[in-house]
This record gives C-alpha cells, sequence and structure tokens, in this order.
C-alpha cells in the first residue's frame, strides 16, 4: 500500500506462509513450533516480492550483532531513495521491568523518521531510536512463557522428541538440561 502497487491479501497471507503455535500440543510439540511461529524475514520478502508481481525487491539488513550506526540517519537515506522499512523487533528486549514480556517477536512499518525517532504502523506510534535499538539489535531467540511450558508438563512428558529438532543454540540455552532439572527435582518441591 506504501508504494501504491496493487495486491491481493490471500495472495499475501498465502506468500507470506506464517506458521501458527501448536497450542494444543506437548510440551515439544509445543517449544519446537514457537521456535517456527510466526512469519521471518524472508517469509516477508517472499511475500512482497510475489504479491507484488516481483515489482517489490526486499533486502534484510541484520542489526545484530549490534552496528556502529545511526539508526535515524540510516532510515532517513534508505526511505529517501524510495525504500520502505519493515522492522523486525524483539518485544521482549528493552522492556521494563514493571510491564509483563511480550511472548513474541513484531513486524512493524517505518513510515517516517524525526530526528528523535521512528513513525511505526501496526499500532501507530513514535518510538524513539533509543527504546527501538535494544528492540532490533537483539539475538534471535524468543524466551517462552514460564506458565506456557507449566500448562504442558508433567511426569511423563519427555522433552526427547525435540532431539531430532535442536538448534545449536538450544542446547547453550540448556533447555533440555532445565528439563532434567525439574525432572529429578519436582517432586521434591511438589511441582509434580
Amino acid at each position: 500500500m506504501a508504494l501504491n502497487i496493487s495486491f491481493s491479501v490471500d495472495k499475501v497471507k498465502e506468500a507470506v506462509g506464517t506458521r501458527l503455535r501448536a497450542e494444543g500440543a506437548s510440551l515439544p510439540e509445543y517449544l519446537f513450533s514457537r521456535s517456527l511461529a510466526g512469519s521471518n524475514h524472508v517469509d516477508l520478502i517472499r511475500g512482497l516480492e510475489v504479491a507484488s508481481g516481483r515489482l517489490l525487491y526486499a533486502r534484510f539488513f541484520p542489526l545484530y550483532p549490534e552496528r556502529d550506526v545511526s539508526l535515524t540517519n540510516w532510515l532517513a537515506y534508505w526511505m529517501r531513495k524510495g525504500a520502505v522499512a519493515i522492522a523486525t523487533l524483539n518485544l521482549q528486549s528493552g522492556v521494563s521491568q514493571s510491564s509483563q514480556v511480550p511472548d513474541a517477536w513484531h513486524h512493524q512499518m517505518v513510515f517516517g523518521v524525526g530526528r528523535r525517532g521512528m513513525y511505526l504502523t501496526n499500532p501507530l506510534e513514535f518510538v524513539s531510536e533509543e527504546a527501538l535499538w535494544p528492540q532490533l539489535c537483539s539475538p534471535s531467540v524468543l524466551l517462552v512463557r514460564h506458565s506456557d511450558v507449566l500448562a504442558r508438563w508433567n511426569q511423563r512428558t519427555s522433552l526427547q522428541p525435540l532431539g531430532r529438532h535442536l538448534d545449536p543454540r538450544w542446547g547453550k540455552m540448556n533447555v533440555l538440561g532445565w528439563y532434567t532439572f525439574l525432572y529429578l527435582f519436582g517432586n521434591l518441591w511438589g511441582l509434580v
């Protein structure tokens, strides 16, 4: 819409192919579904290119690891050249301690840049560069709520099925280790 290119919403949905969470699934299936849920930059780029009939060209600019750049100046430069920026934000980063931590990442179009920040859609808001920066420069990690794990966990729960899918980062975060800890000590503390 920002570039005045006609499109079909159904074609966009089909081209992006958003993956859903497996809400009613076992813990291993739920965790795996959460690791893939939603859409990433590859999905968005494909969706934009297909829905526009290949009139649009899209490119992803990763900001993790953190870059030494003025975000407002960089975005203003690209927008003056006709680019439409879509920010992929880790909503779990930069959240104040008094706020509930969101359980998802989010994509927002940047429709304007001012001296002190960016104007975003979905929702319509003005966000300072300082507030946006931690969400843009975050590693690709999603924290899963404690309550979502416990709602699917019991003594018979086995995370072994995750072994088929484990991204190496899961090992670094000790996903299976926490499971083993809960399994071994859950009875002692009345968690099971």
